[in-house]
């Protein structure tokens, strides 16, 4: 029977390791394979983005027009360039899982070593596998996974076959799947491009996130299929390396974000000394009365694509340092203060703004630290019937040999396994 329409409840997205031309899967033992049949003693390493709430794609044929003297149509229009593809996607955050899953470096308990992973939130460089585009280092010991590459790879957006189907069935144990075979839409060679979120007052915090392609396949099955990764010198298909969309259990929900739950602390820093939130002044307002109505942060990945004559596609999509942070407050005005623009300029002092998301006692199930960021800019609007509001921006720069400043994200992970962190 035909489906008359594909609905939200009928699809997936899954995220692959780095690189996107590697083995999908590994062993107890930590050693990579092509071995499809996984069991106990073979991991999949293709892992469910969760809580996704919206999916979106776009292909670009970059087509060339072909003139010539004595005729007025056009002789030919070819591609000549490798297509544009763009994949969006956007979800609740759930703890700090799916960004670990899209590469980044966080800080988070590992309950294999009994411990986090980082002594301090400061100490992880949160781009660092984002940079690498050959070997793929793996750690000696549990967990085996992820290595030390993680700049590249290969998403998966599934489709039930049956009409109106769950993508996801939970038997009534509530640790098992009940994963049929899906038609997928496999995305080759993904870098990501852009990650933002947001939360304001009234709504739960999401996330939206970009990638840009270099191949897309259509398959009528998600099992034993050949990765959507090409080979940029002839664009060619990885036909020995296979993949198996994994029929684990959803990631578990640690618990839904509300605005209530989340808290926001800022200080100074100039001359060697902090500056608390409550007695920051500088921009004409005290900031222990302002009521933040929302905020957003920002990461923009400038790539430089490494095109060469003889390539059908980009050999890699170098990601360009230093990558900038931008960080914008809006707030209710409630008490004035004195400020002056001239000593803001000649300070120039530097700002730490942290963000964390928790509930009760609970260890923080999100945290973002902004360290010695600088502002940006600061407006004012008011209007009839209408709250005074002052917004203001911050920004910072990640650099791989600069840990002094940046963007650095820390918080739980659920379900986690003794051989696969992530």
């Amino acid at each position: 029977m035909s489906k008359n329409r594909v609905t939200y409840n009928c699809q997936g997205i899954y995220i692959g390791p780095s690189p996107s031309s590697g083995d999908h899967f590994i062993d107890v033992n930590g050693n990579l394979n092509n071995t499809t049949d996984y069991s106990t003693g073979n991991f999949n390493l293709i892992k469910r983005i969760s809580r996704v709430t919206n999916l979106s794609y776009q292909i670009t044929l970059p087509r060339e027009e072909i003139k010539q003297i004595g005729k007025s149509t056009i002789a030919a229009h070819p591609v000549i360039n490798n297509p544009n593809i763009a994949l969006d996607f956007e979800y609740y955050p759930n703890g700090i899982v799916n960004e670990a899953r899209l590469g980044f470096n966080i800080n988070t308990f590992d309950k294999n070593l009994n411990k986090n992973i980082y002594q301090n939130n400061f100490d992880a460089f949160i781009f660092s596998g984002l940079n690498v585009y050959q070997e793929n280092i793996l750690p000696t010991g549990r967990p085996f996974w992820p290595g030390n590459n993680r700049s590249c790879k290969n998403i998966f957006a599934t489709i039930t076959k049956q009409d109106n189907k769950d993508e996801i069935i939970t038997h009534d144990t509530g640790k098992q799947i009940n994963f049929v075979d899906n038609n997928v839409i496999a995305f080759g060679d993904a870098y990501i491009t852009n990650y933002s979120t947001t939360c304001s007052v009234g709504n739960l915090p999401k996330v939206n996130t970009s990638f840009i392609s270099d191949n897309v396949v259509f398959y009528t099955s998600s099992s034993g299929q050949s990765i959507p990764s090409i080979n940029p010198k002839n664009g060619l298909n990885f036909s020995g390396k296979k993949f198996v969309i994994p029929n684990e259990a959803d990631v578990q929900d640690l618990f839904v974000i509300a605005p209530g739950d989340i808290t926001v602390d800022i200080q100074k820093t100039g001359n060697g000394t902090q500056t608390l939130m409550d007695n920051i002044t500088d921009l004409g307002v005290k900031f222990s009365d302002i009521k933040l109505q929302n905020y957003s942060i920002s990461i923009p990945f400038e790539r430089e694509d490494l095109n060469s004559i003889g390539y059908k596609a980009p050999s890699i999509r170098r990601l360009n340092f230093p990558v900038k942070v931008d960080l914008k407050f809006s707030a209710v005005v409630g008490e004035e203060s004195n400020a002056n623009l001239r000593d803001i300029l000649v300070n120039d002092d530097k700002y730490n703004v942290t963000i964390k998301m928790k509930k009760n006692s609970d260890p923080e199930i999100i945290r973002y630290d902004f360290k010695n960021a600088f502002l940006e800019n600061f407006n004012y609007n008011s209007s009839v019937g209408q709250n005074r509001i002052i917004d203001f921006s911050l920004t910072t720069y990640c650099a791989p040999d600069d840990i002094s400043q940046g963007f650095f994200m820390s918080g739980r992970i659920p379900n986690e396994n003794s051989i696969i962190s992530y």
